[in-house]
């Protein structure tokens, strides 16, 4: 066996010398790797480019986050299918229907550190899923919803590099979550920020009947 592997390294080897050999032939004088080299370099740049457009594109999707106030109000309607959650952000109102007892808002969180922090850069926030949740396991195993809040793939979302940075950065990721609210037909809750993060804040008797009721 040793014998058979020894026998197939040198056909390869005898291989390689003959493409050094071939490559020597056709090109050793090399007045094609100077250009060959500029080709490289421009692609690359322009593929940086257009990275750090889509980056700042997806960056200037963040708001500035207060350290209190009003971020969204949220009212349940119920329908034939189950809910729809009825978000109101930005002087916006979106519908987004959900399977499921509790509801759940999610945003991601970029944190300035450091010097950008001492002068006085604000943290950002953006809007990233709603989800609904079943209370029965058997029901939440069968279908429970996520939606997505914005269409930016992980891959040049600067949120998702942060999150799995080493944390000792100038610019970090962070998040914030409303977890698990009643979804009861007619509740309306206004989000709010805080110092520790968002506050659920009912608006209507049937917000606050659902809080009591809320195990």
């Amino acid at each position: 066996m040793s014998m058979q592997f020894a026998g197939l390294a040198g056909v390869l080897l005898l291989l390689a010398v003959l493409l050094v050999a071939v490559i020597v032939r056709l090109g050793w004088r090399l007045a094609w790797l100077l250009p060959w080299l500029r080709g490289q370099v421009i692609t690359l740049l322009l593929a940086l480019t257009l990275l750090l457009g889509l980056i700042a594109w997806d960056v200037s999707r963040y708001q500035a986050l207060p350290q209190e106030g009003r971020l969204f109000t949220v009212e349940v309607r119920s329908t034939e299918a189950g809910y729809d959650l009825r978000l109101q952000h930005a002087g916006q109102t979106s519908v987004y229907p959900l399977q499921g007892d509790l509801w759940r808002l999610d945003l991601q969180v970029l944190r300035w550190q450091g010097l950008a922090h001492a002068i006085g850069l604000q943290d950002g926030y953006r809007p990233y899923r709603v989800s609904g949740r079943f209370l029965m396991l058997e029901r939440q195993l069968a279908g429970a919803t996520q939606l997505p809040l914005h269409n930016t793939p992980a891959w040049r979302d600067i949120w998702y590099w942060l999150d799995g940075g080493s944390g000792n950065a100038w610019l970090t990721a962070d998040a914030f979550s409303i977890n698990f609210m009643p979804l009861a037909d007619g509740a309306r809750f206004a989000i709010e920020a805080g110092p520790t993060g968002l506050t659920p804040v009912p608006l209507n008797t049937q917000a606050m009947d659902a809080l009591k009721g809320q195990p």
